[in-house]
C-alpha cells in the first residue's frame, strides 16, 4: 500500500526503467528519484522481458494502473 501511495504522489519523480542481463533478458523497474538522484527502487521484476522496451513498458502500464486505484 505505501509503495502505490508514492507512486500515486510523487508524480514525474517516479521514473521506469530496464537493465539487462548477460542472457539478453531485461528486468523492469519503477524507481523514485530526487532531483538528479535515484532515491529508491519501489518495484522491480525478474529478468524475463525480451527487450528494454517491452521491460520499460510494462513498467508504464503498471505505473498507469496503480495511479488509477483509489486508495
Amino acid at each position: 500500500m505505501i509503495t502505490a501511495m508514492k507512486i500515486q504522489h510523487n508524480g514525474d519523480d517516479v521514473k521506469c526503467a530496464a537493465y539487462g542481463t548477460k542472457d539478453g533478458k531485461y528486468a523492469g523497474m519503477v524507481e523514485l528519484w530526487h532531483g538528479e538522484d535515484m532515491h529508491e527502487v519501489m518495484l522491480s521484476t525478474e529478468p524475463v522481458f525480451g527487450s528494454r522496451k517491452e521491460a520499460v513498458d510494462s513498467m508504464e502500464d503498471i505505473v498507469k494502473q496503480v495511479r488509477e486505484l483509489e486508495l
